[in-house]
């Protein structure tokens, strides 16, 4: 699955505007947090949680 690809079904001229928006969604962040910890052994949860607060 591609996100690039998604984001351009939504509006071909504005990908990049739809993805910013998607990363910036705090449901998105929340999910690469869960993703990070359950996969990456360096997973910094006190750093992540800097990004979160910081999240719309």
């Amino acid at each position: 699955m591609s996100l690039t690809d998604i984001a351009r079904h939504r509006d071909p001229e504005r990908t990049d505007y739809i993805i910013q928006n998607w990363l910036r969604n705090r449901n998105t962040i929340e999910f690469l947090g869960i993703w990070e910890k359950l996969n990456n052994s360096n997973f910094n949860p006190i750093e992540f949680e800097g990004f979160r607060n910081r999240a719309y």
